[in-house]
Parts: structure tokens; sequence; C-alpha cells
């Protein structure tokens, strides 16, 4: 068992090694299937990509995680039609394409990193319509999450990864870690920002 106030959910490894390495997180052990890394008041397990596997990850975390009310994020990377990579985006809003839920997160953007609706999509997409990012995980995160925590206390963030000039049939993953890497410090102060 753990006691952290912050829940973090990444898909990907190479979303996830800056986090690992900044904040000093360890494997916890007995080693768990997906991986779970501790310390600094932070628990964060790598999911692996869609919807699913985040959902069961974040059933994962609230087992195991003994805080009676911790702040929830989900981290990664996501298309957007037209911002640069790079770009650091709060999510205010998250759609699933799928089935159209979608829900409101009553977020303060800051400069650092403006406020975006997010839309989940089943698989990577090749155009990014309206103005809305896109991703493949958020969805079943947010609704995961929404069964035992309030909107209050969930926080999305993603990071440019592809736009209409740079397909995502381009992202690596030592690209990703990059992407993630230059932006660290800020999200370093996005994670002892939100609400209790």
């Amino acid at each position: 068992m753990i006691y952290a106030r912050r829940n973090i959910v990444i898909a990907l490894p190479p979303e996830a090694k800056p986090l690992i390495r900044t904040f000093e997180l360890e494997r916890l052990q007995p080693v768990t299937r997906p991986p779970v890394y501790t310390g600094r008041d932070l628990a964060l397990v790598v999911s692996g990509a869609g919807g699913k596997a985040v959902h069961e990850s974040v059933y994962l975390l609230q087992n195991l995680n003994r805080h009676p009310n911790p702040c929830w994020y989900n981290f990664g990377i996501a298309g957007h039609a037209d911002l640069p990579l790079g770009t650091l985006l709060t999510i205010d809003q998250v759609t699933d394409q799928k089935t159209k839920k979608t829900w409101i997160l009553p977020i303060q953007p800051v400069a650092t990193a403006p406020g975006c609706n997010l839309v989940t999509v089943e698989t990577a997409v090749d155009d990014y319509p309206g103005s809305a990012a896109y991703d493949m995980e958020a969805a079943g995160f947010a609704g995961a999450v929404s069964q035992f925590a309030e909107l209050e206390q969930i926080r999305i963030i993603k990071i440019v990864s592809d736009n209409q000039t740079n397909s995502h049939r381009r992202i690596s993953g030592k690209m990703v870690s990059a992407l993630i890497q230059a932006k660290i410090d800020i999200i370093e102060q996005l994670l002892s920002g939100p609400a209790e």
C-alpha cells in the first residue's frame, strides 16, 4: 500500500520517464503490472495506450493508494491542428468521440499552459477538426476517476506532439521524452497547484 496526495496516470514509458527521473520515483515493490512508481508524495502508473488500459490503471491506483482524497493527474501527448509542437495545455473539457460523453473540468488555466478542449479518439487521427486537441486516453481517465472523486480533483495536462504539418507517424519515444523534459519545470508547478 502507498500513501500519496497525487496520483498520476501516464500511458507510455517515454511520457513517464522525465517525471520518474525528475521526481526520483522508485518502482513499487512488489512489482505490479502495469508498473507503479512512488516518491515525493506522488504515485505514478504507466498504464499503456488506450482508454481501457487507463481505466484499469486508475482503479489500480485507487486500490493501492491509502490517501483519503488524492488529486488525480493525466499527463501525455496530444495532437492539435495548428498549435506548435511542445505547447503545454491544461484541459478544461474532455469529450469521448465515440460515446459523446463530456466532462467539464473546473480548472484555472495559467499563462504557461492555456486551457483547451480535448477529444479522445480510439485511434490516432490525421486531421484535427475544430480547435480541440486529440488524444486516446483522457476520456477513459476522466470516466474512471469521476466514479469516486470530484471533478475539482482532476487535472489533465497534454503536450502537443503532432499537428497538420507534423504527422503523428513521425512521433518517436525520444521525441516525446524531449518534449516533456522541456516543460518539466512548468509540470512541477502544475503538480503543486490544484485544489486539495
